[in-house]
């Protein structure tokens, strides 16, 4: 059990890289043309590797799942760790996409919401 164990950790934090590079490049894609009106390269740099740090903190509920069903039910969540990945990724996207959208939208000044 310790080998299979190991073995699921292994291949969940080789898909981490992947994670990693494929909401990376997409945050600073959609991002990077907003880094002044969010305080500056500096600022910005810091609110990209605290996003980075939570939505790898988001990530493990991956491999933590696979882990919990294999111990638990002693039947394996192998087949799933792709789709799992997927369906992952894709969120985080999403969210990465909506945490960017509110950013713009609160730094607009041009909002309907703006009383000025």
């Amino acid at each position: 059990m310790r080998a299979e164990l190991k073995v699921t950790i292994l291949e969940w934090e080789k898909l981490r890289i992947a994670y990693n590079v494929i909401i990376g490049v997409f945050g600073l894609w959609l991002s990077w043309g907003i880094r002044d009106e969010m305080g500056g390269t500096p600022s910005y740099v810091f609110g990209a590797l605290l996003y980075g740090i939570t939505a790898n903190i988001g990530f493990s509920l991956g491999p933590l799942s696979e882990l919990y069903a294999t111990i638990l039910t002693a039947t394996s969540l192998e087949k799933l760790r792709l789709p799992l990945f997927a369906l992952g990724t894709m969120f985080s996207a999403l969210v990465t996409a909506v945490v960017y959208w509110s950013t713009e939208f609160s730094l607009s000044s041009d909002t309907i919401f703006d009383i000025d």
